[in-house]
């Protein structure tokens, strides 16, 4: 693998084989769905790491003993998407909503609570998340934001792979 830059490896069709392949060496032992499935392996000792989204093991690490975690200097990453619901009789409300939650304002004291990564690059995020976010267009340019257009058309086969890896581990 790494014969592309970031995750483009999934982005190139030719690569998907060596993706998967890769993930099928590694040695999974329980798949989780949710935030709770990983507390119950931790919990029960079935794993002592996990792969989980940055803002819950950010907001939950003075919560737990012995919790850290490390955030790669290159990563994917992902954006919270709002949008008007197609038909809604309130879309003058939703349009409002949507611009409330995207002020600059909003999100920088959203930050102090939340820390993940937001959309206004007018945010102020807290000193203590400005190692592991990026705060400057130039740092956000280095995050592999995924072409979700070209894993559609993906979409079936790489769900299927990855479902019979799941089921083979």
């Amino acid at each position: 693998m790494d014969e592309a830059d970031g995750a483009e490896e999934m982005h190139d069709e030719e690569l998907h084989d060596d993706v998967l392949e890769t993930l099928e060496e590694w040695n999974v032992e329980s798949w989780a769905s949710s935030g709770e499935d990983i507390w119950q392996a931790f919990d029960n000792g079935v794993i002592d790491v996990a792969q989980w989204y940055y803002d819950q093991t950010a907001a939950d690490i003075d919560s737990y003993d012995g919790l850290t975690h490390t955030m790669p200097e290159e990563t994917t990453g992902w954006f919270n998407n709002w949008c008007v619901v197609d038909g809604t009789d309130r879309r003058d409300e939703a349009e409002e909503f949507i611009n409330f939650l995207l002020d600059a304002e909003v999100q920088s004291e959203w930050a102090q609570t939340h820390p993940m990564m937001f959309s206004n690059a007018d945010i102020t995020y807290p000193e203590e998340l400005e190692d592991d976010l990026p705060t400057t267009t130039e740092e956000a340019e280095t995050i592999a934001f995924p072409d979700w257009e070209y894993l559609g058309e993906h979409a079936s086969e790489l769900s299927d792979a990855f479902s019979s890896i799941q089921q083979s581990s």
